[in-house]
């Protein structure tokens, strides 16, 4: 028995994604008619198999509560989450606080001169 499960993400962040990616290639206002446009295939497709069981999930969720978005999707599909499959959740899923710090200091390693940035990376410093 088939299900579906569609993930969403806020539509403003990924305009803004998808100019990032397309290094400012299309503007805002381009970028949000593309999400539309996605957007509105997406929920045509779930609109022709209607008869398919179907779970919205927001990306912006599963990176707030893993645990939380992991267990309602496991409740969807009828299963028990044990704890150590709840600690690949934990794994797989990076909070957001995370990857902003080590942006961050991705940045930071980039402004040392490039002698201290060689024994940054090298664990040497």
């Amino acid at each position: 028995k088939p299900y579906l499960i569609t993930v969403l993400r806020n539509p403003l962040a990924t305009a803004k994604s998808a100019i990032t990616h397309t290094k400012g290639r299309i503007d805002l206002i381009q970028s949000l008619g593309l999400v539309n446009f996605y957007t509105g295939e997406v929920l045509n497709s779930i609109e022709r198999h209607s008869e398919i069981p179907n779970l919205f999930v927001s990306f912006e969720s599963i990176v707030a509560n893993p645990r939380g978005e992991a267990n309602r999707v496991a409740e969807f599909l009828g299963l028990d989450l044990r704890e150590d499959q709840m600690a690949r959740v934990d794994q797989l899923v990076i909070p957001r606080d995370r990857i902003d710090t080590a942006k961050k200091k991705a940045k930071l390693i980039e402004r040392l001169p490039k002698f201290l940035r060689r024994r940054f990376s090298a664990g040497r410093l």
